[in-house]
């Protein structure tokens, strides 16, 4: 800096400015020293930006230093102040020209470019979700960033909002999710462990993730165990309680739709819709509910020459329903899917007729009717203790044999391969359906008239009841080897003729009826061949009926067991079962 002057009489400093010369710089030789070191660290500097390979820089013109003020000067300048290329110049400059070498090796280096082979493309595939919901691609949320009371997630959200200011419902599950992570970490006990499988293909390296297990037991023991939200005890029974029954007694079910008595009733096989007929020519539908029961459908036969309808059943996929009258000799088929209904008169075909005579054909009518398990085959018998399979699909006659008993009651095994029939005489017939031939016979126990029978679902029990109130449980593999077997288990709870006998769907329960005596039916327990003592409530049965008080002209359980239905009179009892809603 110039030095302050004091004049000669002490007064005060006065500053003196140095003469310059305009665009003047002042400069002297470097040193020897000081030119190497500067070289040395442009070499070095050069070589960490460039590689070993680049040379040293070449030295045009000497180097000189700054000294004094004007060194200050030339470093600090003003923002409107630019140095010229050519100052710059005059100091010194890199060389970068590459030489011979270098361009063969770019050109080398471009030559395996070209001939490498060309590289796959790689695709991470990752572990797929537990569930996707399918709803979540329709939502559209609207998100407001500017409200006083926005949370965290909001604002989050704001990020991916579009211009209408709202969020796709994929976005905001994913935006949701990764927000959640941030904040609470899936614990180490919780992280599943994952691995990699790699499958390479001619144009794709593919990994796919994958859970990695130590082994079996530890998969089934402990991962299955944390992944799933099921609770670690199982507080409900594996078996339905022997000793009493939990239930509670339900709405009606035909109290939206009162007329004259219910003579049949069947529940759908996959739904908790009741088939029910009256004596006034009518197929009601109601779905039950437990508190309404509405009438979804109502068929009326009035007009149409039937007599009492006697029975109604469903064919097991649901889609048709078989319509018998009394003292007929054709049966109805309405198709639920078009509400049309048909008579079948193909029964009695001419092939019967030419067998029989005249007199006797005349007479013959279908006393009953059953529809196979499997769907196949309809039968029907007839007053001449005759037994006809039809066709379910073409509605034809496919095979026959007659009985040397007058037959009450029949039902087919839950396969459909074999059709059991009995009657006046007690003697129960099995005739195998697909070999059209019969298999076994045997006397039904203790029994003279045996009025009803039905199997088991499981294939182990076979139930006959007869005129006099007893029912009586066979084991199948005691009764199809012998022509006198011995009943597991008789039931002696009810006098008069048993004309209902049902199991349920797991084959623990039996429910039976008689329709000849008032508060006739009961519930018994199969494992234990016990009969329940609190069902059914005398109290509740006998409130609100009339003095003649409750036949029961029919019983079913739904498809789950969990509703019991009684028909009587007018009324339709329905009963919820505690440990099948359980279920």
């Amino acid at each position: 800096m110039p030095k302050d002057k004091r004049n000669k009489k002490g007064g005060k400093f006065k500053k003196t400015e140095p003469e310059k010369k305009e665009d003047e710089i002042i400069r002297k030789p470097l040193s020897k020293e000081k030119v190497d070191k500067l070289l040395n660290m442009e070499e070095n500097l050069a070589g960490f930006l460039f590689g070993n390979d680049s040379r040293p820089i070449e030295q045009k013109e000497p180097v000189y230093e700054m000294d004094g003020p004007d060194l200050v000067d030339s470093m600090i300048m003003s923002d409107d102040e630019e140095s010229s290329d050519e100052e710059v110049a005059d100091s010194f400059y890199i060389d970068t020209k590459p030489n011979e070498l270098e361009n063969q090796d770019v050109e080398d280096d471009e030559e395996e470019e070209k001939d490498a082979p060309q590289q796959k493309k790689i695709t991470h595939i990752p572990l797929p979700p537990a569930w996707t919901d399918v709803h979540t691609e329709e939502l559209y949320i609207s998100v407001d960033k500017d409200a006083d009371d926005a949370s965290i997630a909001q604002s989050y959200l704001s990020r991916k909002v579009d211009e209408n200011g709202g969020i796709s419902g994929t976005d905001y599950e994913h935006k949701m999710r990764e927000l959640y992570n941030k904040m609470h970490p899936t614990p180490h006990w919780a992280v599943l462990p994952i691995s990699q499988t790699k499958r390479e293909t001619e144009d794709e390296i593919i990994y796919r993730e994958v859970i990695l297990v130590e082994s079996k037991q530890e998969q089934d023991a402990f991962s299955k165990l944390q992944r799933s939200t099921a609770e670690l005890v199982d507080i409900t029974s594996s078996f339905l309680p022997k000793t009493l029954l939990q239930y509670s007694n339900m709405t009606d079910g035909n109290v939206q739709s009162r007329g004259r008595d219910l003579s049949c009733i069947k529940f759908h096989p996959t739904s908790n819709i009741v088939l029910a007929s009256t004596t006034d020519f009518k197929i009601k539908l109601f779905a039950i509910d437990g508190r309404e029961n509405p009438l979804v459908e109502n068929f009326d036969f009035a007009g149409s020459g039937l007599n009492k309808l006697i029975q109604t059943h469903w064919s097991a996929d649901g889609k048709e329903i078989y319509t018998l009258s009394e003292k007929d000799r054709n049966f109805m088929v309405t198709d639920l899917s078009t509400g049309s209904t048909k008579r079948i008169v193909s029964v009695f075909t001419n092939t019967t007729r030419s067998k029989m005579k005249g007199s006797v054909l005349h007479k013959q009518e279908i006393t009953s009717m059953c529809v196979s398990p499997d769907n196949e085959t309809i039968a029907v018998t007839t007053t001449g203790a005759s037994v006809k399979f039809l066709s379910r699909s073409t509605k034809f006659v496919v095979s026959e044999y007659q009985e040397n008993f007058n037959i009450l009651c029949m039902t087919f095994s839950y396969d459909g391969k074999y059709f059991f029939t009995s009657g006046a005489s007690g003697m129960v017939s099995m005739y195998d359906v697909k070999e059209k031939k019969m298999s076994h016979m045997f006397q039904d126990y203790g029994s003279t008239r045996t009025t009803s029978i039905a199997l088991s679902r499981d294939g182990k029990y076979v139930a006959t009841g007869d005129a006099n109130g007893v029912v009586n449980v066979y084991e199948w593999d005691v009764l199809t080897k012998n022509k006198q077997p011995k009943p597991v288990k008789i039931i002696l709870n009810l006098t008069t003729a048993i004309t209902s006998l049902k199991f349920n769907f797991d084959s623990q329960l039996l429910a039976f009826a008689s329709n000849e005596k008032e508060n006739s039916y009961r519930l018994a327990h199969v494992p234990s061949f016990t009969v329940y003592s609190n069902f059914p409530n005398k109290n509740f049965i006998k409130k609100g009926l009339d003095s003649a008080g409750m036949i029961a002209t029919d019983i079913d359980f739904n498809d789950r067991s969990d509703i019991f239905a009684v028909a009587s009179g007018t009324r339709l009892l329905m009963y919820s079962f505690d440990y099948y809603n359980k279920k």
